[in-house]
């Protein structure tokens, strides 16, 4: 039976807002928003918030599929039906045969081998947990190797985030690559509207699993303003809205929560005065009231990091290791000490990848840090620019802001990315260059003992903690408000979402 859903015009009108016209959903359609335009739609780019959602898992695949039960992570097979780990820096991949892309075209072990060495470039704006991937060889007709810089243990987790691609995708006309996709998904990309702000899914009717998705169409709907969002989840006009401030979430008709491996962090510019001084550098933490963030900013929907920027699933994690606590007294003192104060610092924080809890965030640590004598500048930027000017200033010879806010963890449940983006002095996303903890960085990443590397790991993260690598603010829990009825699995990552697993129950 197909329910018609219609806006309440009642809900909205109370809340002040007016929404653009949009086509009513439907029982077989699903209708999500979202607070920011769609970007990049080549899939081994660097994929803000909004386009991953719309595409990775759902138009392209990897070779492995993440999964959660109950809130534990696995990864099963997928375009690869094994992996064997044949050396510390080779895995063997057994391609899955029968796989056609949605234009009907076969997918080889050429599609497979082109797409990872394509991530593996070093132009490839790729995600951080991408970094280790050194390239691929085909094997046979039926097996490609990946291979990685230094050892690695888990390439199996990081193979789930290359959505492979036809041979020569992007290459030769890489307009083309940004603006349209061809999977090997349960759905199909059917269309995006010219400003970016409305696009839409429909099932692949030859889709190559045995997966038959619910929904037959998934449409999304870009709603920058975060009351709108919510008023059109309650007036019935969206099934789903991401990235609603934790007050507003509370007003949802439902909401899927999930703990994250992701971590609220200030990147530390230690590459610049006074931010060379350890002092200083101690004095951005013990400025932070993480109380205020977790109750006041997130209404509770997170913890306190202990000190690092992972989480107890993941390998590496330090149990010894506590957050510096909230001490204004003692942050004022390091700053005079260090000779710091008055001091002109940049913080460059996105103004819309992270919804209105980011600009919260940002705005209240511009006070903290003014209240023990330094002076912020806040730079608040559009998602391309913050990675362009600050997450990839190192690699894209920009000057880097004094701090960078971003959320910083892994899916992979694994600390060799992070380590090798923090905490040595890599020219690509590091902005501190200790030697020690370099040496120590370096050292713990060429062990190829898992469980020698795993101890090597956690003193490495005790290290970072004591000269301060970066300001650890909160350990916040993602967030998918709903319509009622609306069920689906929510994932560590708040862009991860598999459009084929979500259903309507009433």
């Amino acid at each position: 039976m197909r329910r018609t859903i219609l806006a309440s015009a009642m809900g909205i009108l109370a809340l002040g807002v007016s929404l653009p016209a949009y086509a009513q959903s439907s029982e077989d359609t699903l209708t999500w928003s979202a607070g920011s335009a769609v970007g990049n739609l080549d899939i081994v780019a660097n994929l803000e918030g909004t386009s991953r959602r719309l595409l990775k898992g759902n138009v392209g695949e990897g070779l492995a599929k993440l999964i959660t039960n109950n809130g534990e992570l696995s990864w099963d097979p997928l375009l690869a039906t094994s992996w064997e780990q044949v050396d510390p820096q080779r895995w063997r991949f057994k391609i899955r045969q029968g796989v056609k892309f949605s234009d009907g075209t076969p997918m080889t072990v050429e599609d497979v081998a082109y797409t990872v060495n394509k991530v593996a470039d070093p132009a490839s704006s790729k995600t951080s947990i991408l970094q280790n991937i050194a390239g691929a060889e085909i094997v046979d007709q039926e097996t490609v190797d990946i291979l990685t810089k230094g050892p690695d243990f888990f390439v199996y987790r990081a193979a789930a985030e290359i959505s492979i691609q036809k041979k020569g995708w992007g290459k030769d006309d890489p307009t083309s690559a940004q603006n349209t996709l061809i999977g090997t998904g349960p759905y199909k990309l059917e269309s995006v509207s010219p400003a970016r702000d409305l696009a839409t899914l429909v099932k692949n009717d030859d889709y190559w699993g045995d997966k038959d998705a619910f929904f037959e169409k998934v449409n999304l709907r870009v709603i920058p303003d975060s009351g709108a969002r919510l008023a059109a989840l309650n007036a019935g006009e969206v099934d789903i809205a991401f990235d609603l401030a934790p007050d507003l979430a509370q007003a949802a008709p439902a909401q899927l929560t999930a703990a994250a491996t992701e971590v609220d962090i200030l990147r530390i510019n230690a590459k610049q005065k006074p931010l060379d001084d350890v002092r200083v550098r101690q004095a951005l933490n013990y400025a932070v009231d993480q109380d205020v963030l977790i109750n006041n900013i997130r209404l509770g929907f997170a913890a306190k990091p202990n000190g690092q920027a992972i989480t107890p699933p993941v390998r590496g994690y330090n149990p010894n290791i506590t957050d510096y606590g909230y001490d204004a007294e003692k942050a004022t003192a390091l700053i005079k000490e260090a000779g710091a104060e008055g001091a002109q610092l940049t913080l460059m924080c996105p103004s819309e990848y992270y919804g209105a809890v980011g600009v919260n965030t940002c705005q209240t640590l511009e006070a903290m840090y003014e209240a023990v004598g330094l002076q912020v500048e806040l730079q608040m930027l559009p998602h391309a620019r913050w990675i362009a000017e600050g997450l990839l200033a190192p690699k894209n010879g920009v000057p880097p802001p004094s701090l960078f806010y971003i959320q910083a963890g892994t899916e992979t449940l694994d600390s060799t990315a992070q380590i090798r983006n923090y905490m040595t002095c890599n020219e690509e996303r590091s902005t501190i260059c200790d030697q020690e903890l370099d040496a120590a960085a370096k050292e713990a990443l060429a062990i190829a003992d898992p469980a020698k590397q795993e101890e090597a790991f956690q003193q490495v993260f005790a290290k970072a903690h004591d000269v301060g690598v970066m300001v650890w603010l909160t350990n916040p829990r993602n967030v998918v408000s709903t319509a009622k009825g609306i069920e689906g699995p929510v994932y560590n990552e708040g862009s991860t979402v598999f459009w084929a697993d979500w259903s309507r129950t009433d």
